[in-house]
């Protein structure tokens, strides 16, 4: 079993932590003209042109395979702290608030306060494994087209359901011009989560993907 960090916003922590995100999508970085087999798991093969032939390689997805660990990163605030004889670090959860206390048995020696956390939150790039208080098992991967996903799996991606306005969240910055406030398909719903997170372009892009599926299996506590 291996161990490798993986990064989420903060609504996407909010669906971790209620039980209503199960899958993750991550585009698979392929060059300009590389035929991918969308069949491989958890590589899969592409095809490169080289001079007059085309040349077979597999990649192997950067976020695991079936059985392995994913610990997670998000937006957080270190802040050096003691309860009774124990000295630390407190630290809070921009996603929801919330504050958990790390004896300094636990820090690796080597990690260095960030600058940043002084004036506020620090963003997830800088977030230890000891800090990390959500952690993930790999159960299946793939690869397919980002427009392959379903209703069932956008749902499943953590989407937000707005039952006072029975239809799903919109995860984009609304236009003054415009009064999209929520959409009718959590499909709809992921679309704007995607865009909101890749670019305005991203979805139209209909990249290739790692579909990603996995169950909670732990918090700091």
């Amino acid at each position: 079993m291996r161990e490798r960090p993986i990064l989420f916003s903060g609504p996407m922590i909010r669906a971790l932590l209620d039980g209503r995100k199960t899958v993750t999508r991550r585009v698979l970085e392929e060059p300009p003209g590389m035929l991918v087999d969308g069949r491989g798991t958890p590589f899969t093969t592409v095809y490169e042109q080289k001079e007059d032939s085309l040349q077979r390689r597999n990649i192997l997805c950067r976020y695991g395979q079936p059985g392995d660990r994913l610990w997670v990163k998000e937006t957080w605030r270190p802040e050096a702290s003691s309860i009774g004889h124990r000295i630390g670090w407190k630290l809070t959860y921009a996603a929801d608030d919330a504050v958990l206390f790390s004896d300094l048995a636990r820090v690796d020696g080597s990690w260095r306060c960030p600058k940043a956390a002084k004036n506020g939150n620090v963003t997830p790039l800088f977030m230890p494994r000891w800090a990390s208080r959500l952690s993930l098992e790999v159960v299946s991967v793939r690869v397919e087209r980002l427009h392959d996903i379903t209703e069932e799996d956008s749902r499943a991606e953590g989407v937000e359901r707005l039952l006072e306005a029975n239809g799903w969240r919109n995860y984009e910055p609304e236009p003054a011009f415009e009064s999209v406030s929520y959409h009718l398909t959590a499909r709809e719903s992921f679309a704007s989560l995607w865009r909101s997170i890749n670019g305005p372009e991203s979805w139209d892009a209909n990249s290739w993907v790692w579909r990603v599926e996995f169950r909670r299996v732990e918090a700091v506590s």
